[in-house]
């Protein structure tokens, strides 16, 4: 024990009461019935992560965090604001050397495809 000085041999314990409640978990989920299980999937919702602060397109960094955003709005069927993205960096970020023709011709697909889903 002398590599881990701050833990007591009370301590020593807890792990495995760790794993014993995990266990348990898993074995009342593998013994529930089916209606619990209904019931439970019923309440289950994903978890839906708030978009992050966009940086402004003024580095290549910066300008493939935007089309990061921009792609996974289009995944989260947010197609709007997809499309907003992928066209702001077509226009104020993608001159120069900050976007390579092929990540250009992706967000242009992309720009495409939001206004297919738009238009239905």
């Amino acid at each position: 024990m002398d590599l881990l000085p701050y833990l007591s041999s009370s301590d020593e314990g807890s792990d495995s009461e760790c794993c014993n409640n995990a266990a348990s978990r898993r074995a009342d989920k593998l013994n529930q019935t089916e209606d619990q299980f209904q019931k439970e999937k019923a309440s289950w919702t994903p978890m839906i992560q708030p978009p992050p602060c966009k940086p402004a397109p003024d580095s290549k960094e910066n300008v493939l965090t935007i089309k990061g955003m921009a792609e996974e709005r289009y995944y989260m069927r947010d197609f709007y604001e997809a499309r907003r993205l992928a066209e702001e960096i077509l226009k104020e970020g993608g001159g120069g050397e900050r976007i390579h023709k092929l990540e250009r011709q992706e967000l242009e697909q992309l720009v495409r495809r939001c206004g297919e889903r738009l238009a239905k």
